[in-house]
């Protein structure tokens, strides 16, 4: 994820996978360019090809560990295999649904799958 505030020229480029994104990576930066004066309003987000919801199974513990923190990431599961539960996850969802919580709607999104395409 790239974050960049035109009018304070900060950038921040975030790597935020299953782990960090619970960890709070993406929160964390936001604070870190709001410590050098940056408004949320003002940061342009572009969160670059990644690996999309039909090429990214996660097992029910990483579903339990995300919707325990925040029921609204049900939405961003889609149950793969109830009989060994695992889920197909929407991983840059998860990521426009955090940045929103934090008043950040400037979000491009390339959705290219890091996985199943050829880049």
């Amino acid at each position: 994820i790239l974050m960049f505030c035109k009018k304070t020229k900060a950038i921040a480029a975030v790597h935020s996978g299953w782990r960090g994104t619970i960890s709070g990576v993406i929160e964390n930066t936001i604070s870190l360019l709001e410590e050098h004066q940056v408004n949320a309003q003002d940061i342009e987000t572009y969160i670059m090809p990644s690996i999309q919801q039909a090429s990214y199974e996660v097992s029910e513990d990483v579903y339990n560990e995300f919707t325990s923190k925040d029921q609204a990431f049900k939405e961003f599961f889609i149950v793969n295999n109830p009989e060994k539960p695992s889920f197909l996850f929407n991983l840059p969802s998860a990521a426009k649904y955090i940045l929103n919580r934090h008043g950040i709607y400037n979000i491009n999104h390339d959705n290219r799958d890091t996985y199943a395409d050829k880049m």
